[in-house]
């Protein structure tokens, strides 16, 4: 969601934007509101501001573990990946070898 939520720097307004006319509201923003007294939370509420935010924490905190973990598994499946893909290479004094490198083209005007 936060994604959709981000700018891009070719339009400078976010995929949600772009696509609804509007910036979206989600619910972090709607209790921002009711605290500053804009709007009133909605009756489908079903919970006190408080307990909403305790139940967010422990959400966010489980998706941080989660993520965490996962990279950490990826990470190690990428590096086997690309480690059996390679090859050691040893060069003695006088062996032959190919070496390219870039050259600069300059031009003055």
């Amino acid at each position: 969601m936060e994604f959709e939520r981000s700018d891009y720097s070719t339009t400078g307004l976010s995929p949600w934007t772009l696509a609804f006319g509007r910036v979206p509201r989600g619910p972090l923003t709607i209790l921002k509101n009711h605290c500053i007294g804009a709007e009133t939370l909605p009756v489908s509420f079903g919970k006190s501001a408080v307990e909403y935010l305790c139940d967010v924490q422990q959400k966010l905190e489980v998706a941080a573990e989660y993520a965490s973990s996962h990279a950490e598994v990826e990470q190690e499946r990428y590096r086997k990946y690309q480690t059996s893909r390679s090859a050691d290479k040893h060069f003695e004094v006088g062996n032959r070898s190919w070496s390219l490198y870039q050259t600069q083209l300059l031009v003055s005007s």
